[in-house]
Protein backbone atom coordinates (compact mmCIF):
# COMPACT_ATOMS: atom_id res chain seq x y z
CA UNK A 1 0.00 0.00 0.00
CA UNK A 2 2.81 2.44 0.80
CA UNK A 3 4.30 1.73 -2.65
CA UNK A 4 0.96 2.39 -4.34
CA UNK A 5 0.63 5.69 -2.49
CA UNK A 6 4.21 6.76 -3.17
CA UNK A 7 3.95 5.82 -6.85
CA UNK A 8 0.91 8.09 -7.08
CA UNK A 9 2.85 10.97 -5.50
CA UNK A 10 0.99 10.88 -2.18
CA UNK A 11 2.99 12.25 0.75
CA UNK A 12 3.28 9.37 3.22
CA UNK A 13 5.27 11.23 5.90
CA UNK A 14 2.31 11.03 8.28
CA UNK A 15 1.55 7.36 7.69
CA UNK A 16 1.69 5.33 10.89
CA UNK A 17 1.88 1.54 10.97
CA UNK A 18 -0.25 -0.44 13.41
CA UNK A 19 0.27 -3.90 14.89
CA UNK A 20 -3.38 -4.64 14.10
CA UNK A 21 -4.23 -6.42 10.84
CA UNK A 22 -5.17 -3.99 8.05
CA UNK A 23 -8.78 -3.02 7.62
CA UNK A 24 -10.39 -4.70 4.63
CA UNK A 25 -13.65 -4.95 2.78
CA UNK A 26 -15.59 -7.90 1.39
CA UNK A 27 -17.15 -6.49 -1.77
CA UNK A 28 -20.15 -8.11 -3.44
CA UNK A 29 -21.00 -6.95 -6.98
CA UNK A 30 -24.26 -7.74 -8.78
CA UNK A 31 -24.62 -8.40 -12.51
CA UNK A 32 -25.88 -4.83 -12.83
CA UNK A 33 -22.62 -3.49 -11.34
CA UNK A 34 -24.13 -2.43 -8.00
CA UNK A 35 -22.23 -3.28 -4.82
CA UNK A 36 -22.73 -4.20 -1.18
CA UNK A 37 -19.73 -4.06 1.14
CA UNK A 38 -18.96 -5.75 4.47
CA UNK A 39 -16.18 -3.94 6.33
CA UNK A 40 -13.67 -5.17 8.91
CA UNK A 41 -12.17 -2.11 10.60
CA UNK A 42 -8.78 -3.50 11.65
CA UNK A 43 -6.03 -0.91 11.84
CA UNK A 44 -8.43 1.73 10.53
CA UNK A 45 -10.02 1.64 13.98
CA UNK A 46 -6.80 2.06 15.98
CA UNK A 47 -6.25 5.80 15.56
CA UNK A 48 -5.22 7.45 18.83
CA UNK A 49 -5.78 11.02 19.99
CA UNK A 50 -2.00 11.42 20.31
CA UNK A 51 -1.57 10.48 16.64
CA UNK A 52 -4.28 12.95 15.61
CA UNK A 53 -2.62 15.73 17.60
CA UNK A 54 0.80 14.99 16.09
CA UNK A 55 -0.53 15.14 12.54
CA UNK A 56 -2.74 18.20 12.93
CA UNK A 57 -0.04 20.36 14.55
CA UNK A 58 1.43 20.87 11.06
CA UNK A 59 -1.84 22.09 9.51
CA UNK A 60 -4.07 25.15 9.75
CA UNK A 61 -6.64 27.42 8.07
CA UNK A 62 -5.23 26.90 4.56
CA UNK A 63 -5.79 23.14 4.78
CA UNK A 64 -8.66 20.68 4.56
CA UNK A 65 -9.15 17.27 6.16
CA UNK A 66 -11.22 14.64 4.37
CA UNK A 67 -12.92 12.12 6.65
CA UNK A 68 -15.45 9.32 6.47
CA UNK A 69 -16.85 6.82 8.96
CA UNK A 70 -14.56 3.81 8.46
CA UNK A 71 -12.08 5.09 11.05
CA UNK A 72 -12.47 5.69 14.77
CA UNK A 73 -12.12 9.02 16.56
CA UNK A 74 -13.81 11.16 13.92
CA UNK A 75 -15.59 13.36 16.47
CA UNK A 76 -12.27 14.10 18.17
CA UNK A 77 -10.63 14.78 14.80
CA UNK A 78 -13.43 17.15 13.76
CA UNK A 79 -13.22 19.16 16.99
CA UNK A 80 -9.43 19.41 16.79
CA UNK A 81 -9.67 20.54 13.15
CA UNK A 82 -12.15 23.22 14.17
CA UNK A 83 -9.79 24.44 16.91
CA UNK A 84 -7.02 24.89 14.35
CA UNK A 85 -9.25 26.36 11.63
CA UNK A 86 -8.73 23.35 9.36
CA UNK A 87 -11.68 22.93 6.98
CA UNK A 88 -13.52 19.60 7.09
CA UNK A 89 -14.85 17.63 4.13
CA UNK A 90 -16.94 14.73 5.36
CA UNK A 91 -18.47 11.67 3.71
CA UNK A 92 -20.65 10.00 6.41
CA UNK A 93 -20.22 6.50 5.05
CA UNK A 94 -21.11 4.02 6.38
CA UNK A 95 -23.97 5.85 8.08
CA UNK A 96 -24.85 4.48 11.52
CA UNK A 97 -26.68 5.45 14.71
CA UNK A 98 -23.63 6.53 16.68
CA UNK A 99 -22.64 8.91 13.89
CA UNK A 100 -26.07 10.53 13.88
CA UNK A 101 -26.05 10.93 17.66
CA UNK A 102 -22.47 12.06 18.25
CA UNK A 103 -20.81 13.67 15.22
CA UNK A 104 -20.69 17.52 15.10
CA UNK A 105 -22.01 18.04 11.58
CA UNK A 106 -22.16 21.79 12.20
CA UNK A 107 -18.34 21.89 11.96
CA UNK A 108 -18.28 20.48 8.42
CA UNK A 109 -17.40 22.80 5.53
CA UNK A 110 -18.31 20.36 2.75
CA UNK A 111 -20.64 17.38 3.18
CA UNK A 112 -20.54 14.74 0.43
CA UNK A 113 -23.44 12.27 0.47
CA UNK A 114 -25.41 9.93 -1.77
CA UNK A 115 -29.20 9.52 -1.80
CA UNK A 116 -29.28 6.82 0.87
CA UNK A 117 -27.09 8.85 3.21
CA UNK A 118 -29.20 11.93 2.51
CA UNK A 119 -32.34 10.03 3.48
CA UNK A 120 -30.66 8.76 6.65
CA UNK A 121 -29.61 12.27 7.69
CA UNK A 122 -32.90 14.02 6.96
CA UNK A 123 -35.73 11.47 6.69
CA UNK A 124 -36.54 12.91 3.25
CA UNK A 125 -36.43 11.16 -0.13
CA UNK A 126 -36.63 13.95 -2.70
CA UNK A 127 -33.20 15.47 -3.47
CA UNK A 128 -34.26 19.10 -3.07
CA UNK A 129 -36.01 18.32 0.22
CA UNK A 130 -32.87 16.58 1.49
CA UNK A 131 -30.82 19.65 0.61
CA UNK A 132 -33.35 22.05 2.12
CA UNK A 133 -33.30 20.23 5.46
CA UNK A 134 -29.49 20.11 5.55
CA UNK A 135 -29.18 23.79 4.68
CA UNK A 136 -31.63 24.68 7.45
CA UNK A 137 -29.69 22.58 9.97
CA UNK A 138 -26.21 23.57 8.83
CA UNK A 139 -26.37 26.93 6.97
CA UNK A 140 -22.58 27.27 6.75
CA UNK A 141 -22.08 23.82 5.21
CA UNK A 142 -21.93 23.22 1.45
CA UNK A 143 -23.46 19.90 0.37
CA UNK A 144 -22.84 17.67 -2.63
CA UNK A 145 -25.60 15.14 -3.20
CA UNK A 146 -24.75 12.42 -5.73
CA UNK A 147 -27.71 10.76 -7.45
CA UNK A 148 -26.20 7.89 -9.43
CA UNK A 149 -27.40 7.87 -13.03
CA UNK A 150 -29.24 11.19 -12.52
CA UNK A 151 -26.15 13.24 -11.76
CA UNK A 152 -25.13 15.41 -8.80
CA UNK A 153 -26.21 18.60 -7.04
CA UNK A 154 -24.01 21.13 -5.23
CA UNK A 155 -25.86 23.33 -2.73
CA UNK A 156 -24.74 26.10 -0.43
CA UNK A 157 -26.43 29.23 0.90
CA UNK A 158 -25.57 31.04 -2.34
CA UNK A 159 -27.55 28.64 -4.54
CA UNK A 160 -27.64 25.35 -6.44
CA UNK A 161 -25.42 23.95 -9.21
CA UNK A 162 -26.31 20.68 -10.97
CA UNK A 163 -24.34 18.35 -13.22
CA UNK A 164 -25.38 15.33 -15.24
CA UNK A 165 -23.57 12.09 -16.01
CA UNK A 166 -21.34 10.57 -18.66
CA UNK A 167 -22.46 7.50 -20.53
CA UNK A 168 -20.43 4.34 -19.85
CA UNK A 169 -21.16 0.66 -19.36
CA UNK A 170 -21.27 0.06 -15.60
CA UNK A 171 -19.11 -2.91 -14.58
CA UNK A 172 -18.44 -2.24 -10.89
CA UNK A 173 -19.65 0.76 -8.88
CA UNK A 174 -17.12 0.14 -6.08
CA UNK A 175 -15.07 3.30 -5.39
CA UNK A 176 -17.30 5.49 -7.58
CA UNK A 177 -18.11 7.80 -4.66
CA UNK A 178 -14.51 7.84 -3.45
CA UNK A 179 -13.33 8.73 -6.95
CA UNK A 180 -15.86 11.54 -7.23
CA UNK A 181 -14.83 12.90 -3.83
CA UNK A 182 -11.12 12.75 -4.55
CA UNK A 183 -11.37 14.44 -7.92
CA UNK A 184 -13.77 17.10 -6.67
CA UNK A 185 -11.50 18.06 -3.76
CA UNK A 186 -8.38 17.82 -5.92
CA UNK A 187 -9.89 20.20 -8.46
CA UNK A 188 -11.19 22.51 -5.73
CA UNK A 189 -7.70 22.67 -4.21
CA UNK A 190 -6.29 23.49 -7.65
CA UNK A 191 -8.59 26.51 -7.92
CA UNK A 192 -11.19 25.24 -10.37
CA UNK A 193 -14.75 26.60 -10.25
CA UNK A 194 -17.51 24.45 -8.71
CA UNK A 195 -19.03 23.59 -12.14
CA UNK A 196 -15.61 22.51 -13.43
CA UNK A 197 -14.97 20.45 -10.28
CA UNK A 198 -18.32 18.70 -10.77
CA UNK A 199 -17.52 18.05 -14.42
CA UNK A 200 -14.14 16.44 -13.81
CA UNK A 201 -15.32 14.49 -10.76
CA UNK A 202 -18.33 13.14 -12.65
CA UNK A 203 -16.20 12.03 -15.59
CA UNK A 204 -13.67 10.39 -13.27
CA UNK A 205 -16.44 8.54 -11.45
CA UNK A 206 -17.88 7.34 -14.76
CA UNK A 207 -14.51 5.92 -15.79
CA UNK A 208 -14.19 4.19 -12.41
CA UNK A 209 -17.53 2.37 -12.72
CA UNK A 210 -16.53 1.14 -16.18
CA UNK A 211 -13.64 -0.81 -14.61
CA UNK A 212 -13.43 -3.64 -12.09
CA UNK A 213 -11.88 -3.07 -8.68
CA UNK A 214 -11.59 -0.31 -6.11
CA UNK A 215 -8.37 1.75 -6.05
CA UNK A 216 -7.25 0.08 -9.28
CA UNK A 217 -10.31 1.50 -11.10
CA UNK A 218 -9.52 5.14 -10.30
CA UNK A 219 -8.36 7.03 -13.42
CA UNK A 220 -5.60 9.61 -13.71
CA UNK A 221 -6.36 13.25 -14.49
CA UNK A 222 -4.89 12.75 -17.98
CA UNK A 223 -7.37 9.91 -18.57
CA UNK A 224 -10.22 12.12 -17.41
CA UNK A 225 -9.19 14.98 -19.69
CA UNK A 226 -8.99 12.62 -22.67
CA UNK A 227 -12.32 10.98 -21.84
CA UNK A 228 -14.09 14.34 -21.65
CA UNK A 229 -13.33 14.79 -25.35
CA UNK A 230 -15.35 11.72 -26.32
CA UNK A 231 -17.75 10.70 -23.52
CA UNK A 232 -21.42 11.35 -24.18
CA UNK A 233 -22.88 13.75 -21.63
CA UNK A 234 -26.38 13.25 -20.24
CA UNK A 235 -27.78 16.43 -18.63
CA UNK A 236 -28.98 16.40 -15.03
CA UNK A 237 -32.41 14.78 -14.65
CA UNK A 238 -34.83 16.65 -12.40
Amino acid sequence: MTEVLANNRVNIDYLEKSHEVCGHALIQVSKQGENAIVIYGGSNRTITEDYVDRVLRDFGPDDMVLMQNEINGITYIARKCAERGVKIAFNPSPLDGSLLNEFPFELVSLLLINEIEGQGLTGKEEPLEILDVLLQKYPDTAVILTLGSRGAIYRDKAGIITHGTYEVRAVDTTAAGDTFTGFFLGCLSAGYSIPECLKKASAASALAVSRMGASSSIPTMDEVEQALLTLKYNPYKV
